[in-house]
């Protein structure tokens, strides 16, 4: 929790505004919208809608503050602490995609820096290649992260998303 408090803190999360991070976001590429089939507040990450993927520090304030928006959506008093994230990798290619060193801190935030805040990771109709890429980043991944992850493809994607998302 201390290091948790520190990152804040040395991140600037209660210092990022919208306006801040308004160009990295006009694209829609990562937003909160809605909520899953159990009321949490849905993160929506979609790859292929990359335009600033050479801005490494506007990707992660812009991620930052798109989760500080699902986090202030929880309603802890009612049993809703975690959120849902949806990466849709639809048109995902390896032109869109962010570099290693992007995503390596993408995944860093999402597992040490909120904790226990993340219900399910749904990663949503990932071309052959993004398996190459989530074999590389696997062994960073926390294991109780990695059992929340769940991949989601084919004729029956939608269908399946219908079981998280109303």
């Amino acid at each position: 929790l201390m290091a948790t408090l520190k990152w804040r803190e040395s991140f600037g999360v209660h210092n990022l505004t919208g306006a801040m991070v308004k160009e990295n976001g006009k694209n829609g590429k990562t937003h909160v919208a809605g909520s899953d089939n159990q009321g949490r507040p849905v993160l929506f990450m979609r790859p292929a809608r990359e335009t600033t993927k050479n801005d490494h520090d506007g990707n992660l304030n812009h991620l930052v503050y798109q989760l500080e928006l699902a986090c202030s959506a929880l309603d802890e008093p009612n049993g809703i602490g975690k959120m849902l994230v949806v990466l849709d990798c639809t048109d995902y290619s390896a032109f869109n995609s962010p570099p290693m060193k992007t995503s390596r801190a993408v995944l860093s935030i999402l597992q040490d820096q909120y904790p226990e805040r993340l219900g399910k990771f749904l990663i949503v109709d990932a071309p052959w290649y993004f398996t190459v890429f989530y074999n590389a980043i696997y062994p960073f991944i926390d294991k109780v992260t990695a059992e929340k992850v769940t991949f989601i493809s084919g004729k029956d994607a939608g269908k399946k998303l219908d079981e998280f998302i109303p």
